[in-house]
């Protein structure tokens, strides 16, 4: 359930948009300039899985686990797009899996904002 409304201001182009607190894991992107304005995570603390993309309180992708070693396998699903199997080398790493993820999303976000 999504905690109240709150107003962020773009670090990248200086405008105020707002968004809500969805997840205990998730990327935020600007509406306007579509830069990255906020990585939060409870990694840690606890699961992590799956992690949310937003681009202002719009809800873009999601990683989660799959398979049969869901440690080990990830899949990325840009809504309304397609699905990504993560490639991280073997590595399960939170950090490795979402910087793949994230390096997806950075994409799709620049090329249809």
């Amino acid at each position: 359930m999504p905690g109240p409304l709150h107003i962020k201001k773009c670090k990248h182009c200086g405008k105020e948009f707002d968004y809500q607190y969805h997840h205990a894991t998730q990327e935020l992107y600007c509406p306007f300039c579509f830069a990255e304005v906020e990585s939060l995570s409870e990694f840690g603390f606890g699961p992590v899985w799956p992690a949310y993309f937003f681009i202002g309180n719009k809800e873009i992708a999601a990683i989660n686990e799959f398979g049969k070693y869901p440690d080990l396998e990830f899949v990325l699903e840009i809504y309304g797009y397609g699905e990504f199997a993560l490639e991280t080398g073997g590595e399960t790493g939170f950090l490795k899996v979402m910087a793949a993820g994230r390096q997806i999303v950075q994409g799709y976000v620049g090329k249809h904002g």
